[in-house]
């Protein structure tokens, strides 16, 4: 089974849990659900790929034939902190663009085109939580 499948199924599973809950504990474990959702969305489409490519250029440093100096060239970084890599992880935004076009490393757009997706599932989940709590609970006005 596909990963986003089985992704996509524990957080349908997961809202009607939380409708449930919901139902019967009140307002607080509504609030954490959705909480802890929102942390793994901002994670898996903001943090995750900028440690792909990081990841990525440090694969492609390692299999590459070009020296620090000729890297340093292309791209005006330190060839010490260039071998540093491995051990380092303290360069600059700039510093890793220019190391990713100067070892062709390409950018992952994987979470960009992934993020309607996860943007439809967190609206899924609220509505599926809304209607198992208002099918389900007390909604007497």
């Amino acid at each position: 089974m596909n990963k986003n499948k089985i992704i996509s199924i524990g957080f349908v599973s997961l809202a009607a849990l939380l409708g449930v809950s919901l139902t019967f504990f009140g307002n607080s474990i509504f609030v954490i659900g959705i909480f802890s959702l929102v942390l793994y969305v901002y994670h898996s489409f903001l943090i995750a790929p900028k440690n792909r490519k990081f990841m990525n250029i440090k694969q492609a440093l390692q299999h590459s034939d070009i020296s620090n100096e000729e890297l340093s060239e292309m791209t005006t970084i330190d060839p010490e902190k260039i071998n540093s890599l491995r051990v380092n992880n303290e360069f600059s935004e700039q510093e890793i663009e220019s190391l990713a076009v100067a070892l062709e490393v390409k950018e992952d757009r994987s979470a960009q085109r992934n993020g309607k997706r996860a943007l439809m599932i967190v609206v899924v989940i609220i509505a599926i939580v809304c209607l198992v709590y208002f099918l389900f609970g007390d909604n007497t006005p």
